[in-house]
C-alpha cells in the first residue's frame, strides 16, 4: 500500500494513516462528511491541515457511470458547482457541500456515498432480495414497510410483494414477534399487496377458464410460477438461511470495478467500507427518503 499520494482535492501530499489519534477523532472525512471510527482507521490525510479522507473516498474515480443518471458520465467535484456552495443530491434528496458527482448538462448532483448503494440486498424485514430504485413507483403514495414513513426518493423494492424500504431501514431488525416477511405492514403496504394479489388471481382464473373452454394445457397444472417467476427466481431466501447484519449485499458495485488513478488499488475491504459509508450516510440524513 502506498504510504503517500497526491490527491486533486488538497495541495499537500496525503499520508496513509492507520491509527486513531486526536486529530483524526476530531475530524470528519472531507469527501463524505462522515466521522472516522475505530473500525475504519485506514485513511489518508494531511495532519498539518487537518484534512482527512476515508480510503474508499480517496480512490473514487474522477469520471463515473451510474444507473442513477445513465444519460451522461458524472464528474467528481471537490466542491459544489453552484455559487451558493451547496448542492441538492438527486439520489437521497438531501443537501451537501462536500465532494459530489455532477452532470453539467442536466444539473444532476449526488453525494459520494449515495452512488455506492448496492443495487441489490437482503433485509431482515423481508424474505426476498430487494432491488434499489432511485425513485418510488408511486410518488406520494409509497410508504416504507418498516417505519411507515412516506418514501420520497431512493428506496429498496420487492416487485413481487409491492414491498418498499428506505435505505436507512434496510438493516434494521423487525420487532419481537414480527416475522421475517416484513415489519408491521402499513395500511398502504397492505393495500398495494392486496391489489397485486387480486390482479394476479384474476389473471390465473381467466387463463384456467380459457384452458377449459378452448383446450390446451391441463387447467389443473400449477400456474403459481407463471407470473414473475423468471425475473424473481433468485429472490427467495432459503428456509433457515441467516441474513447477516450487513444485509447480504450482492457484489455488484461497479464503482470500483476497474483500476483508476496512479495509486489506485482494489480489495474487498475498499468495497465494504464504501457500502458501510453509504448506509451510515443514509441513517444520518434522516427524513422520508
Amino acid at each position: 500500500m502506498a504510504s503517500t499520494l497526491r490527491h486533486g482535492s488538497h495541495h499537500h501530499p496525503l499520508q496513509h494513516i492507520g491509527t486513531m489519534d486526536a486529530s483524526v477523532r476530531a475530524a470528519n472525512c472531507r469527501a463524505c462528511d462522515l466521522p472516522f471510527t475505530s473500525e475504519n482507521v485506514d485513511l489518508f490525510g494531511c495532519g498539518l491541515c487537518g484534512f482527512f479522507l476515508h480510503r474508499s473516498c480517496c480512490f473514487m474515480p474522477t469520471l463515473l457511470k451510474n444507473p442513477a443518471h445513465p444519460q451522461h458520465q458524472l464528474v467528481l467535484r471537490y466542491a459544489s458547482a453552484y455559487s451558493s456552495g451547496h448542492f441538492g443530491c438527486d439520489i437521497c434528496g438531501n443537501g451537501g457541500q462536500g465532494f459530489n458527482y455532477h452532470c453539467q448538462t442536466c444539473q444532476f448532483d449526488a453525494h459520494l456515498p449515495c452512488v455506492n448503494l448496492p443495487r441489490k440486498a437482503l433485509s431482515p424485514a423481508h424474505q426476498h432480495r430487494l432491488q434499489l430504485l432511485f425513485r418510488p413507483p408511486a410518488m406520494g403514495r409509497t410508504s416504507c414497510g418498516f417505519c411507515g414513513i412516506q418514501i420520497q426518493h431512493c428506496c429498496y423494492s420487492c416487485s413481487r410483494c409491492s414491498f418498499f424500504l428506505h435505505p436507512k431501514c434496510l438493516k434494521k431488525q423487525p420487532r419481537t414477534g414480527c416475522s421475517n416477511n416484513q415489519q408491521g405492514p402499513t395500511k398502504q403496504s397492505r393495500l398495494n399487496l392486496g391489489n397485486a394479489l387480486m390482479a394476479t388471481s384474476a389473471t390465473v382464473n381467466l387463463v384456467r377458464l380459457g384452458c377449459q373452454l378452448f383446450g390446451g394445457i391441463d387447467p389443473a397444472i400449477d400456474m403459481d410460477g407463471w407470473f414473475g417467476e423468471e425475473a424473481g427466481e433468485d429472490n427467495d431466501v432459503e428456509d433457515g438461511a441467516d441474513i447477516d447484519d450487513d444485509g447480504d449485499f450482492d457484489d455488484d458495485m461497479s464503482t470500483f470495478g476497474q483500476p483508476f488513478g496512479s495509486g489506485g488499488y482494489l480489495d474487498s475491504a475498499l468495497r465494504e467500507e464504501a457500502r458501510s459509508l453509504a448506509f451510515e450516510h443514509m441513517k444520518r440524513m434522516g427524513g422520508g427518503f
